[in-house]
């Protein structure tokens, strides 16, 4: 027979809370805790932190911005027992017109704070978003990581997202 691990005692959480002043003004918090690993004994945690800012100084613009935290643990035998990652992102979008928006985004990515690694992201970029129709949107987008490491093979990212908008 097989035994079944039931980890109903250690179950994870997470929550956002966010606040509005006014209308052009909202902070949101967010947190999140899990227990990652079946095993009993020396469980691994993944916990998360989170803050977030929106301003919008006219109905034309608006400013986002947010950090984040993030704590792993590790099961024995790694030369580490945790170790953190990060992140932070500020976006300006900008309407132009009642179909376009144009957006500027910068933001940074740590993955394992212990190493310097390609996967080390400082992203600037921008977009441009056009909604022919109230229901479907489209952006071409376009970000390019300045953090010059030599093993990354790839330094611009390019996509285009189709939206429907429900």
């Amino acid at each position: 027979a097989v035994a079944h691990i039931d980890n109903n005692d250690d179950k994870a959480i997470g929550a956002r809370f966010k606040t509005t002043v006014g209308r052009r003004v909202s902070l949101g918090f967010s947190g999140y805790t899990c227990r990652y690993t079946s095993r009993t004994a020396d469980p691994a945690r993944f916990s998360a932190l989170g803050v977030d800012l929106q301003l919008q100084p006219s109905n034309l613009t608006t400013l986002r911005a947010g950090y984040t935290l993030q704590f792993v643990g590790l099961v024995p035998g790694y030369p580490d027992s945790s170790f953190n990652r990060g992140g932070l992102y500020a976006i300006l979008t900008q309407k132009l017109a009642d179909r376009f928006k144009v957006t500027g985004n910068a933001g940074v990515i740590q993955p394992d704070n212990r190493v310097v690694d390609p996967s080390d992201r400082i992203l600037i970029g921008g977009s441009l978003g056009y909604t022919p129709l109230p229901y479907f949107e489209t952006t071409l987008n376009y970000l390019r990581d300045i953090n010059r490491i030599a093993e990354k093979v790839t330094y611009d990212f390019i996509s285009m997202r189709f939206a429907v908008l429900l």
